[in-house]
């Protein structure tokens, strides 16, 4: 029984660790270029579009799986952010959540774009 628990363990980590470094992939090439590296928003947007939205901030992590989901898909804040649906698998959505939520664990704890 303890070795299933630690073979279960062991795929479970995998397959977080797979979801996490394809959510990263899809991320820098779908979202990092208006939320930025860290998720703190791109300064260079800043001008144009108003302060970033900080998805490493505690509020965007609190929010639920589903919430982020349906953000990604549909978009959010009246247009400024492209909806996916239909362009992204449901996959993708999750791998990309995934790294998101890592982007809190790796949080430097500096400002974010709206604290500028």
């Amino acid at each position: 029984m303890k070795i299933l628990i630690i073979a279960g363990m062991a795929v479970v980590g995998l397959i977080g660790g797979v979801c996490a470094e394809e959510g990263q992939k899809l991320y820098q090439a779908k979202c990092q270029a208006c939320h930025g590296p860290a998720g703190k928003g791109n300064p260079a947007l800043k001008k144009v579009y108003g302060p970033g939205i900080d998805i490493a901030d505690a509020d965007t992590q609190l929010r639920d799986d589903a919430d982020m989901k349906k953000i990604i898909q549909f978009g959010a804040v009246k247009g400024m952010m492209p909806a996916y649906r239909g362009r992204l698998k449901d996959e993708q959505i999750t791998a990309i959540i995934a790294h998101v939520r890592s982007l809190s664990a790796s949080d430097s704890g500096g400002p974010s774009l709206a604290d500028e």
